[in-house]
């Protein structure tokens, strides 16, 4: 009997250890939405034009994003006098590297542009993430750079796992990582997010610095417009 009430005890523990570990997870996200802007002010937000720089290899390349929730995004790059884009729709992904030697766009790899259609979502994924089918789990705590980061892992309705580091301060997102197949090998990408600013006119907060294991150096953004007008034709592969 001593040993029943024992095992039984135990599992209390357990229950009200989960419990308690699911309300903290639901109120570090919480935080982390009020940080950025609050849940109002982002489920407004329908567009982003986003104007950068990437400086590698002693030139200046410029960069443009275009975005529709949940619907297209466009980046273009220009090296050399020679432009190169990239494009998500919820139909597919392509890409257009004129540097590369393609004189068309092709399609991604079907485990990329599954990954990239997941970007669509310009809201963030944490922002009404269970009606999203998302699920989150708190793995603890860890150092990033010096600043002590919550760790939570994302799975997406996907099924794909993306793990987010939140500075337990600010409550800003300084990192994320997340594995991808890349010419058929594993690949761990992440991104990691600074200098976050208020945007004026929307009420949201962002990084205006980005740097990605992908790419050769950081992105320094100069220009963040929201919900300005986009014409679609932009997004027209050709």
């Amino acid at each position: 009997m001593k040993k029943f009430k024992s095992i039984a005890a135990l599992l209390v523990f357990t229950m009200i250890s989960t419990i308690t570990f699911a309300q903290n997870v639901t109120e570090i996200i919480n935080k982390h939405l009020e940080a950025i802007g609050g849940k109002d002010n982002w489920n407004k937000v329908n567009t982003l034009h986003m104007e950068a720089t990437l400086s590698a290899q002693g030139m200046d390349i410029p960069i443009i994003v275009n975005q529709i929730h949940n619907k297209a995004a466009k980046q273009e790059f220009t090296v050399m006098g020679s432009t190169g884009y990239s494009v998500v729709t919820s139909e597919g992904a392509w890409a257009f590297n004129p540097m590369a030697g393609q004189s068309k766009a092709e399609p991604l790899p079907e485990e990329q542009a599954t990954a990239a259609k997941a970007q669509l979502d310009i809201r963030g994924e944490f922002l009404d993430y269970v009606e999203k089918g998302n699920t989150v789990e708190l793995q603890g705590s860890e150092d990033i750079d010096g600043t002590p980061c919550y760790k939570i892992k994302l799975t997406q309705k996907n099924g794909k796992s993306v793990y987010v580091f939140i500075d337990s301060k600010t409550f800003y997102k300084v990192r994320q990582a997340t594995t991808t197949n890349v010419n058929g090998q594993d690949v761990e990408v992440v991104v990691s997010y600074s200098n976050y600013q208020k945007i004026a006119n929307a009420g949201i907060v962002m990084p205006f610095s980005i740097e990605n294991t992908g790419m050769p150096a950081p992105l320094t953004f100069t220009k963040i417009e929201v919900n300005g007008k986009i014409d679609e034709a932009i997004f027209k592969v050709n």
